[in-house]
């Protein structure tokens, strides 16, 4: 249950800052300067390689719950929170279109996905899809964004430039040879992106 395959997350909540990690059946919380075990989840599906992600507007977090047939389920974030909260603190759940290995981008309201050839917006406070757009193929690379643009780097090489919109907006599609399965990185105004044989820097 413990395995984990994704990078944790850190997040104030109350007086508290918690590690949340996604393990192989299970999700955990742990205060960062004691190591004690705050809350978990448990989820009928295994081996999430997405990283959960946070949102300062809904005060929740965004887990995924693994591989095939994974959901995303929408955490309420709560400092009095204690123990097994699958049942007490999750808003919402959602399958459809969802991630098999990438993490998704939160901007403006919206959970941004990439998976399959599709792309989509999430709406952060209900769980509802916005839009849902073929683009790309099969994704490796996590989507990011700077909360006006979302990147998405499939696994053929295409990067897909979206607005952080709730309409499904393409402002630019770039290519680089070989293809994508690492994610992006970011320093200061340039893009660091590795594709399967080179590193590049990109800025403008």
């Amino acid at each position: 249950m413990r395995k984990g395959y994704s990078t944790p997350l850190f997040v104030k909540v109350g007086e508290k800052v918690q590690a949340i990690s996604n393990g192989g059946k299970a999700a955990w919380a742990y205060d960062v300067e004691t190591g004690e075990e705050i809350w978990n989840i448990t989820y009928p599906t295994h081996s999430p390689s997405s990283r959960p992600v946070y949102s300062e507007e809904t005060g929740m977090v965004y887990v995924n719950t693994g591989l095939g047939k994974a959901e995303i389920w929408a955490v309420k974030l709560d400092p009095e929170a204690r123990g097994d909260i699958s049942k007490s603190h999750v808003e919402w759940k959602i399958f459809q279109r969802t991630p098999k290995r990438t993490s998704p981008a939160i901007a403006n309201g919206l959970l941004f996905m990439a998976n399959g050839g599709v792309l989509s917006a999430v709406d952060t406070k209900t769980g509802k899809i916005v839009w849902a757009e073929r683009g790309g193929g099969e994704f490796s690379s996590s989507s990011i964004t700077d909360g006006k643009l979302v990147y998405h780097f499939d696994e053929e090489g295409l990067c897909t430039v979206l607005k952080a919109a709730r309409e499904f907006e393409v402002v630019a599609e770039n290519r680089l040879a070989d293809g994508f399965m690492a994610s992006p990185a970011v320093s200061g105004d340039a893009l660091i992106l590795r594709t399967k044989s080179a590193l590049f820097r990109v800025e403008k």
